[in-house]
């Protein structure tokens, strides 16, 4: 066993909950996922205030986050539907407190720790949950002969006492029970490898697969090779999480030479999403918090947005400098044009076109939230610098330079367009050069940028989107 004392925890945690319990709610629609608990959990660390989680002073960043994180329509009536149903989850295993008015007061934050540490601990956790409220009920002998049975037929006979047994216990879920069992017994199921069952209540003849206990599915992918937002999924660890539930299994695992655990992708999607929402740094402690996270575990590999945008820069551009042509691969800066602390998607932070691969000196020069000493023209890719450097010996090398019309895809200009801007912006009273050093006053200097309209996509492919299920 890999993980006791989590399983203990959780264990001792769980161990009086049952389906009668009336406070909060037991894996709703969208809080059976583990991703989604995963994903609430984490903002919810972030975004507290004196222990207290306010979802209305939260509402439209937590609708902006669940958005981008499960690749929904703005206009999706079930947005809200995530934290709500995450949070009577959480009341339902006593990490919550509701309050009224939409506050909830953290009781039990080793709880939210566990859901937010890693995609292996929010399904390890749910498992638990399910194993104890099984158990606690008298259900769980059933869901061993289901799992045990040798034919469709006997498992249809046996899950139909676990419903019934469910509905005994669980008597305000009205015409819910269907989900309710059906949400409990796939998530037991797949560490069990056990037959998926429909919300028909129909058993299946396919095996519970990682997917089905998670929202995010589908996700998004366009023509710029831009990893999928749920491509956590892939890289879930079966070692790590059969091990650690070795005990609480009926079909025991085989033995497993290495012990791997994903690369920790998800959780630097949502933190590089709440950093977006928290523009204001209002949520430093919080942050803190998420990043010293004692149920957060040593991983094999380390994969973060900023390598994946490099990664991304590497298959979509030339392997130099496009300003001053430096081309040591390894010491090339993948800078971004639009600053993911502005962007609104995580989307357009891992967007290849929103940044050119720079030598570091280039990248200090260009960079919008410290440097901004040039710019590159959206229209024709000239660079333009400030006086300051002007005569700089060793700046001259950026005059009279224009780059590679290669550079200049329809979504790069739309991303330039905002970095002349800011550059404009920043540099009012001060003269700009352009390519050949010619100096203009800002209010006469005319970039074009009234040609471009906002941003818009460039060849992509059509964006798949979730189902709500």
């Amino acid at each position: 066993m890999i993980n006791k004392e989590l399983t203990d925890y959780l264990l001792n945690n769980f161990k009086d909950l049952s389906y009668s319990r009336q406070v909060g709610k037991l894996f709703a629609d969208k809080s059976y996922g583990f991703d989604t608990m995963f994903f609430c959990c984490r903002f919810i660390t972030r975004f507290k205030e004196n222990n207290i989680f306010d979802k209305n002073v939260n509402l439209e960043r937590s609708n902006k986050y669940i958005i981008d994180i499960f690749n929904l329509e703005a206009t999706n009536a079930g947005v809200p539907n995530y934290f709500s149903e995450a949070l009577t989850l959480l009341c339902f295993i006593g990490a919550l407190e509701n309050q009224g008015d939409y506050k909830y007061a953290i009781v039990n934050q080793d709880l939210l720790d566990i859901y937010c540490s890693n995609m292996e601990n929010a399904y390890i956790a749910q498992y638990m949950l399910a194993y104890c409220v099984f158990t606690n009920d008298n259900i769980w002998k059933h869901f061993v002969k289901f799992t045990l049975a040798d034919s469709i037929d006997a498992k249809k006979a046996e899950y139909k006492k676990i419903i019934s047994a469910i509905s005994l216990k669980a008597t305000n879920i009205g015409n819910w029970i269907l989900f309710v069992a059906k949400f409990s017994t796939n998530i037991l199921s797949y560490a069990n490898r056990n037959n998926m069952v429909a919300r028909t209540g129909n058993v299946k003849k396919d095996i519970v697969k990682i997917t089905d206990v998670a929202i995010n599915v589908t996700g998004k992918r366009n023509s710029y090779g831009i990893p999928k937002k749920n491509s956590y999924l892939d890289d879930m660890s079966d070692s790590y999480i059969l091990q650690t539930l070795e005990p609480y299994l009926v079909r025991k695992p085989g033995y497993y030479d290495n012990i791997t655990l994903s690369d920790g992708f998800a959780a630097d999607l949502a933190d590089t999403k709440m950093d977006i929402l928290d523009k204001d740094s209002t949520s430093t402690e919080g942050k803190r918090h998420i990043k010293e996270n004692k149920y957060t575990l040593a991983i094999t590999k380390a994969r973060t947005v900023q390598d994946e945008f490099k990664k991304s820069l590497l298959r979509a551009t030339p392997h130099k400098c496009p300003v001053c042509g430096f081309d040591f691969e390894k010491m090339l800066t993948a800078s971004h044009i639009m600053p993911y602390s502005k962007c609104e998607m995580t989307e357009d932070a891992m967007n290849p076109n929103n940044g050119l691969l720079m030598c570091p000196v280039c990248d200090r020069l260009f960079e919008s939230e410290n440097g901004l000493y040039m710019t590159i023209d959206s229209n024709d890719g000239h660079i333009r610098y400030v006086d300051e450097i002007q005569d700089v010996k060793w700046f001259k090398y950026i005059q009279g330079v224009r780059i590679d019309e290669e550079y200049l895809t329809k979504d790069r200009k739309m991303f330039l367009k905002w970095h002349n801007e800011t550059f404009i912006s920043k540099h009012n009273d001060e003269i700009i050069h352009d390519s050949v050093g010619t100096p203009h006053q800002p209010k006469t200097y005319d970039l074009s940028l009234n040609n471009h309209i906002g941003m818009v996509a460039d060849g992509s492919a059509d964006r798949e989107h979730d189902n709500d299920e």
